[in-house]
């Protein structure tokens, strides 16, 4: 069930990041966000496995204190960013007008320069050296 609920936030963040970074940017970011699913997993893991020593404590079960240390934060900041997060940065009451003005600038500038891509065939893609 767990990998059903997170199949969309991958392509989601990419989806994302496309309405806030110009394409000249995207791909150092897309990086950083690459690079740290592995670094949250190295870090991630050894935390929650000393989280789940605590077991007993306070008369909850260690799975018990990893729900209300780990999962109820990250709840809490996913409504949290309903609110706060927009589609871009023509919403974004946050920005000032010329901080808007100059990312949406940037961001239509790299969308009209964007070339078609044709599509090959799968045998050609596998024959290509």
């Amino acid at each position: 069930m767990l990998g059903a609920a997170e199949a969309g936030f991958f392509p989601g963040v990419i989806l994302y990041l496309t309405y806030w970074y110009p394409s000249n940017h995207r791909a150092k970011i897309v990086g950083v966000f690459m690079v740290a699913i592995p670094l949250a997993g190295l870090i991630g893991s050894p935390v929650a496995g000393s989280i789940l020593y605590m077991d007993g404590i306070m008369g909850l079960g260690g799975w018990q204190w990893l729900f209300i240390l780990e999962a109820a934060p990250a709840i809490m900041l996913g409504v949290l960013s309903l609110v706060w997060l927009t589609d871009g940065p023509d919403k974004a009451d946050w920005l000032t007008a010329e901080q808007r003005r100059w990312l949406i600038g940037r961001l239509t500038a790299g969308r009209a320069v964007k070339s078609k891509v044709g599509h090959g065939s799968v045998w050609a893609v596998m024959f290509n050296k």
